[in-house]
């Protein structure tokens, strides 16, 4: 009788074993959060004679990929205009990411951080595939706006 149950509790645990080994062989587990944040900021500057209102406005999203297998993730973002953009990008192992503004590729490489400025706007496409990816991605964007008053 003793042997019966402990035979039942080693095929139970062996089952958990193996169905939490395949499953994180064989299941996507994608995590996208993103939470974009406004900051406004503005100042006045005097140039000569000429009074000018310089307005700097940033706008920051910053957001975490992960899956636990080999995925291709296409994270898109709707930028509101044309501007300075600066995408920074820190990943635990090594990831091909593309960039695509408007239709137009800016980069594509493999890395584990990523530094890369341009001017752009609109439609901004970061695509991600890898093995195991993990990490987490800002995008800033500044747009300058000049009022003669």
């Amino acid at each position: 009788m003793l042997g019966k149950i402990i035979g039942v509790a080693f095929l139970i645990i062996f089952a958990i074993i193996a169905l939490s080994y395949f499953n994180h062989l064989f299941t996507v587990n994608k995590i996208i959060s993103s939470t974009p944040v406004q900051v406004i900021t503005s100042y006045t500057r005097t140039n000569s004679s000429l009074l000018e209102h310089v307005y700097i406005t940033h706008y920051n999203y910053s957001f975490y990929v992960y899956s636990n297998t080999t995925s291709t993730i296409s994270y898109p973002l709707k930028l509101p205009d044309q501007g300075e953009v600066i995408v920074v990008a820190y990943f635990k192992n090594p990831v091909n990411i593309t960039i695509v503004n408007n239709g137009t590729r800016i980069f594509t490489g493999i890395e584990t951080y990523l530094y890369k400025q341009f001017y752009g706007g609109g439609n901004l496409t970061l695509i991600f595939a890898g093995e195991s990816i993990n990490g987490s991605v800002l995008v800033n964007e500044t747009i300058v706006t000049v009022s003669n008053s």
